[in-house]
């Protein structure tokens, strides 16, 4: 059997400032950044898509979770290095986002197993840091 990866990953690790509708502004416009990066960095194999409020999730068939692991690696690099408006306002002055990767079907039997084990590797990249990738080994 092939091995199909899911990433999911955070729209941002932490988008901090009061609530306002300039924040939401600014959010709103974040989301739509790093919505075009995953989807200029993607392979035309690949899916990219928004999964509930600021999550996304990408789709990697036959992708063994080794070379998702990479791929995972350089978004965290290349969106850590994205000059995004806002920015200034944020830790550090950057964005970052944590990704969890989970593969079917060494970690998960089915679809909606593959989903809980890459969001429970998401919840332990935001634990473990933030700006992290982190995958059963």
């Amino acid at each position: 059997m092939r091995p199909h990866t899911l990433e999911q990953l955070e729209g941002q690790d932490e988008l901090v400032g009061p609530q306002s509708v300039l924040r939401r502004a600014i959010e709103d416009d974040l989301l739509r950044s790093l919505a075009k990066i995953l989807q200029h960095w993607a392979r035309k194999s690949d899916i990219v898509a928004r999964y509930g409020g600021e999550e996304f999730v990408i789709i990697l068939p036959e992708t063994p979770k080794a070379g998702a692991r990479i791929i995972a690696e350089r978004l965290c690099h290349v969106i850590a290095e994205t000059t995004f408006e806002g920015r200034e306002t944020q830790p550090f002055g950057k964005i970052t986002v944590s990704i969890g990767v989970a593969t079917f079907p060494e970690d998960a039997a089915d679809g909606s197993s593959l989903v809980k084990r890459a969001d429970e590797q998401l919840y332990a990249a935001k634990e473990n840091g933030r700006n992290v990738v982190c995958y059963n080994s």
